[in-house]
């Protein structure tokens, strides 16, 4: 899977972190849900991203990790 589009869907919980394993995903679009806990390092896999937006998750913790941090940045 290259695109994820999950914005809008009243979504709860955690990203799950199996998430990681559609490592050839490009866009990943989770804004504006109800999303919480941490991101997961897992998405670090996603070596061909270049959108990642978890925008407005009041929940969701604004640390990202290690893995991710370093495959966005320039994004």
């Amino acid at each position: 899977m290259e695109y994820l589009d999950l914005r809008r869907n009243r979504l709860t919980g955690n990203i799950p972190r199996t998430f990681g394993m559609m490592e050839s995903m490009k866009h990943f679009h989770g804004e504006n849900n109800m999303l919480s806990g941490e991101v997961p390092a897992e998405l670090g896999k996603w070596r061909h991203v270049t959108i990642i937006n978890l925008e407005n998750n009041p929940l969701l913790s604004n640390a990202l990790p290690q893995e991710v941090r370093a495959i966005t940045k320039g994004l």
